[in-house]
């Protein structure tokens, strides 16, 4: 059902965005050499800081936030947290998603959104970003081997990034938008690079490419069924997945 989601027109399902994330880190060692190494969180470890239970204490949620950042990391044996580069956690707002990625080779918190809105970073987003500064901070203080990259991100003041393909329409899209962020941005200077045109039938062809992708992808447990399908000649296109 949240595959469905991905059907042109219809709002994406953040299960499908952290679906991503975690197809993303399997496939990020296949990235070319000298590209900067990137871990995806899903939205689950800053919903801690979004939407905290009632009468948690700031240390209480600090800790909630440690302990999913710390698990989200262990499924992923092969990544060495000292040598990420970007951290990547996607945001879910009242339907409307957007990006923070945290790049310790620039030293900046960037905002990826495809709103055209030009207002400063808390003015629009409050005082989450600081929260994920502070959080992720101490987070990374916690462990020897990125203390240094811990004083570095506490530092960081929230940018906006003003990409060329901005649009708002974006109430059932901004999910394709944020994981396209997902897949290519590799830090600031993709801004001007144009990531995605403003053109819907981009927006569709990636819709569908998600779809067949995560179909597709080892850990789903029906992709052999799908490949089974598709080579009898079940399916005509890829929308006839949804």
């Amino acid at each position: 059902m949240h595959l469905w989601s991905l059907k042109p027109s219809e709002h994406v399902s953040s299960v499908v965005t952290d679906c991503w994330s975690s197809y993303l880190n399997c496939k990020e060692e296949e990235n070319n050499l000298g590209t900067p190494k990137r871990f995806f969180f899903t939205m689950l470890v800053h919903s801690v800081l979004a939407k905290p239970s009632p009468g948690l204490s700031d240390e209480k949620i600090y800790e909630l936030f440690e302990a999913r950042a710390k698990m989200e990391l262990q499924l992923f044996l092969g990544i060495e947290i000292a040598s990420i580069a970007l951290f990547f956690f996607p945001i879910v707002h009242e339907k409307h998603f957007f990006l923070y990625v945290v790049d310790l080779v620039r030293k900046c918190f960037v905002i990826l959104d495809n709103s055209l809105s030009d207002e400063d970073a808390i003015k629009k987003y409050g005082v989450s970003p600081l929260l994920t500064i502070d959080a992720f901070g101490r987070f990374l203080g916690e462990n020897p081997k990125t203390s240094d990259s811990s004083n570095i991100v506490l530092a960081m003041d929230p940018i906006v990034a003003k990409l060329s393909w901005r649009n708002n329409y974006n109430v059932d899209d901004c999910g394709i938008y944020t994981m396209r962020h997902m897949e290519t941005f590799m830090g600031l200077i993709s801004w001007k690079c144009g990531l995605m045109k403003n053109d819907r039938s981009v927006l569709k062809v990636l819709r569908y490419k998600y779809l067949c992708t995560l179909l597709m992808f080892e850990h789903n447990d029906c992709h052999e069924t799908v490949a089974d399908h598709a080579k009898k000649a079940h399916f005509s296109k890829a929308s006839d997945y949804i």
